[in-house]
């Protein structure tokens, strides 16, 4: 049970966090995002409406494509937050790696948040989510936990497996 100091404590749906929080880097980091800068709107005119993605970024084409493996660090501060939110503060890092073995692709990422609370507490919560898949796209794995002050509050791992790709699979 939430203090009266301390707003109730709200169950965030964390694994899909993580999993949008990944795509969303791993999007932006191979250019699916868009491009930015001062030019971007002037290109995005520019392009004719029945252009392909492919045809706007050439690194998108699903035929030539390929994916590099990478590691970014990212810092996190809260700019700001509404009147009555109950957070003070907010600061933290992620950490994204995105990787290559012989035989799979693995992605990692690490979130490290500190919420400070306008009566002076705190709490420390880390994300840890961690995936690899099979080149031959025959099995997927994964774990994720989430910490709250170093406790252990949730811990998820799963895997999915076929036989034949494009055929059939197993999810536990």
């Amino acid at each position: 049970m939430a203090s009266p100091r301390h707003p109730p404590r709200r169950r965030f749906p964390v694994l899909h966090f993580g999993l949008i929080f990944s795509l969303a880097l791993a999007l932006a980091a191979i250019g699916l995002a868009g491009p930015s800068g001062p030019d971007s709107a002037a290109a995005a005119q520019r392009a004719p409406a029945s252009a392909s993605v492919p045809a706007l970024n050439p690194a998108l084409d699903p035929e030539t494509a390929e994916l590099v493996p990478h590691r970014a660090l990212y810092k996190m501060t809260l700019e700001s937050a509404k009147s009555g939110s109950g957070i003070a503060g907010a600061e933290g890092a992620m950490l994204y790696r995105f990787a290559e073995t012989c035989t799979a692709w693995t992605v990692e990422t690490n979130i490290y948040l500190r919420l400070r609370y306008p009566d002076g507490g705190s709490v420390d919560i880390a994300w840890s989510y961690a995936s690899v898949e099979d080149k031959d796209g025959l099995g997927f794995r994964f774990r994720m936990t989430h910490r709250r002050n170093g406790r252990l509050s949730e811990a998820l791992k799963g895997t999915a497996n076929r036989d034949a790709a494009g055929g059939p699979g197993r999810a536990r």
